[in-house]
């Protein structure tokens, strides 16, 4: 029973991590059906994930609680936002290297995911990819929420406090994705730890 519950602790902890795995796993996901990429030319959206792991998870990995990324370097003096900023420069100038400069940053996130939401011609996305700062690139899918009574416009929704801009909740959803994850790792250490460590 403990090399079982040894076994599923070592797979958890490894599939977590390599999620910040090297730039070698960079890839293009989600985009099949409804998000496949069929003109290169349409301008679509997407969230690019870097390598460099966010705030939250150099912070784990400098305190012992989260597996090492390889390449990552604690220096004096540079706080854990300056790591992770640091990537979104590098980034800027990998796409000016490649000759992209046809896009938009639409938002900027280091603290719980790092990497950037951004507008592209379909056609950079397989390019995107393929940069050495780059982990992922998704489609980036806004949810919509309707409309309530009291507001005609169908662009936004009322909170009872007046029309409030309809943009979904990207940063929610990234939160709570964070949350789970980390709460996963939580319960099996405790597991191991009470099964095994004694």
């Amino acid at each position: 029973m403990k090399h079982i519950l040894s076994m599923m602790m070592i797979t958890l902890l490894l599939t977590v991590s390599g999620i910040f795995s090297t730039g070698v796993y960079a890839a293009m996901k989600g985009f099949e059906g409804e998000h496949a990429i069929t003109d290169p030319e349409k301008v679509i959206e997407v969230f690019v994930e870097f390598v460099t792991p966010p705030v939250t998870v150099l912070q784990a990995m400098y305190e012992g609680r989260w597996p090492m990324t390889p390449g990552i370097v604690f220096e004096d003096g540079v706080s854990f936002e300056e790591m992770a900023l640091a990537a979104h420069g590098r980034f800027r100038q990998e796409l000016q290297i490649m000759g992209i400069t046809e896009y938009e940053i639409l938002d900027e996130v280091y603290r719980v995911t790092n990497g950037v939401y951004m507008r592209v011609r379909g056609g950079m996305v397989e390019q995107i990819a393929e940069l050495p700062e780059v982990l992922e690139v998704t489609p980036h899918i806004v949810p919509s929420l309707p409309c309530l009574p009291g507001c005609d416009c169908p662009e936004c929704y009322d909170t009872g406090f007046g029309p409030v801009p309809n943009t979904g909740v990207p940063r929610i959803t990234e939160a709570i994705m964070a949350m789970f994850a980390f709460l996963a790792i939580s319960i099996a250490s405790w597991v191991y730890i009470r099964t095994c460590g004694q």
